[in-house]
Order: structure tokens, then C-alpha cells, then sequence
């Protein structure tokens, strides 16, 4: 296991309560525990967190409910209405129930579901996820592409080489929680970047993780074409192709 360069540890009143909360209704897992000193280290996902029964090694304080005032715990997760019925099995009402945040970094504004949670010891945990970038909007639109996999190259895990460039949207969301991908055709020589027009988006109807097909400005394809070129990645996927709107 691969620890993260920060990892909070939460003194707690009671072990085992702690332990059942995060496990049980939240669904963390258990990396490893040491239970002569009530402590245990929990993951969720890349998400890791320590903690221990009270033994006033740490504390700065008296501990008073709700702990951890003025901090709040940020969780990726990737299906934030599991938890929201999670906690409903458990009759736990949540601190605040699901709403929509938006950020700003730089210029780009990302936009998140998030759930507010405090613990048996009243720590506040925020729950977030992203919510994905509509491919829809590019339709037909001028759209710049960061090639990670240009022509030519191999994929990372399966082996096949890529006959035309494939790329990302930076600063965009994918169902997936990556970037949204994008498929450039008519272009026969290995690319870095390319700006070019969208005129499909490849809808995965049994993946969540929709693609973008962007020509040069002024190509036009037929659905058979574009089905043609990217088949080589597409064959493993039910999809249907959505053209640009008219």
C-alpha cells in the first residue's frame, strides 16, 4: 500500500462506534488495524484516514463535541446517491443533503455534487463529485485537443496501436472522472495538439464516458466513415453515434 504524503488522524471517543460508521454505512475498508491501541487506518478510494480512541497523546485541548471544529474532510467519491441511501437505511440525517457547489481554477469553473456528513464525534466530512462536463455542448463547436495517445502509438494496458490521434479536452470532466476524450479524423500524421470542428460524439450506452470526433474545419463524414475509423476502439462498446445539430 502506497501512503499519501497527507493523512489525517482523528482522536475518537469510541473505536468500535467509529469504526462501524465508517465501514458499515459509509463503506470505507479497513487497511490494517492495531486494536491493543483502538486504532485503525481506512481508505475510500485514493482517500485514506487514521483513527484512534482517545488516549491524550495528541490532544492540544479538551475534546467537546462536535470535534474538529472548523475543518472539514473533502472525499472524492463516484456515486455520492449511494451514499445519500446509505445513510437513509441507517436513519442518519446528513449534516446537509446533496446540493450543487461550483469552483473556479483560473479560468475554468468545475462543478460538483457534495453531500455534508458528521461523524459520531460531530468531525465533518464533505462527500464530492464531479459532475460531468456535457459533451452536447461541443456539438459543432471550434474544440481544442491534447493528444496523449497520438498515431501510431500503442495503448498503455491493452496492446493496440491507435490508427488515428486520440486525445483530451483539458479542463473538462468525463463520466469516467477523466477528461473528456476526443477522436481527431482526417489527419494522417502523429499530432501534439490540433483545434478543429466537432461533428459527432460517440454516446457509450454501457460505459459512462462519452467521446468527441473533431475534423478539420470544413471535413464533412458520414456516420459510416466516422464508424469506420473509430472501430478499432468502439467495436467493445455498445454506442450510438449523435451527429451535430442542424
Amino acid at each position: 500500500m502506497k501512503f499519501n504524503t497527507l493523512i489525517p488522524e482523528l482522536s475518537v471517543s469510541n473505536i468500535q462506534n467509529s469504526l462501524n460508521f465508517y465501514t458499515k454505512v459509509l463503506n470505507f475498508k479497513i487497511e490494517y488495524e492495531r486494536k491493543e491501541d483502538k486504532f485503525a487506518f481506512l481508505s475510500y478510494g485514493k482517500a485514506q484516514l487514521m483513527i484512534e480512541e482517545i488516549n491524550n497523546h495528541w490532544n492540544t485541548g479538551e475534546l467537546t463535541y462536535p470535534f474538529g471544529r472548523g475543518v472539514n474532510f473533502q472525499i472524492e467519491t463516484t456515486n455520492i446517491q449511494e451514499i445519500q441511501n446509505a445513510l437513509k437505511k441507517n436513519n442518519i440525517k446528513p449534516f446537509k443533503d446533496i446540493f450543487e457547489s461550483s469552483y473556479r481554477s483560473q479560468n475554468t469553473i468545475y462543478k460538483q455534487q457534495e453531500i455534508l456528513i458528521l461523524d459520531p464525534d460531530g468531525y465533518l466530512l464533505r462527500f464530492s463529485q464531479d459532475i460531468p462536463t456535457n459533451a452536447k455542448n461541443y456539438l459543432s463547436q471550434s474544440v481544442s485537443v491534447v493528444m496523449d495517445r497520438p498515431l501510431g502509438t500503442k495503448h498503455p494496458k491493452h496492446g493496440f496501436v491507435y490508427p488515428i490521434n486520440y486525445g483530451y479536452i483539458p479542463d473538462t470532466v468525463s463520466g469516467d472522472g477523466e477528461e473528456l476524450d476526443a477522436y481527431v479524423l482526417g489527419v494522417d500524421t502523429p499530432l501534439t495538439t490540433f483545434t478543429g470542428k466537432c461533428i459527432a460524439i460517440i454516446h457509450r450506452t454501457n460505459d459512462n464516458d462519452d467521446k468527441l470526433v473533431i475534423v478539420p474545419e470544413g471535413m464533412i463524414l458520414s456516420d459510416k466513415e466516422i464508424e469506420k475509423h473509430v472501430h478499432f476502439q468502439e467495436q467493445w462498446f455498445k454506442h450510438t453515434l449523435i451527429r451535430e445539430a442542424k
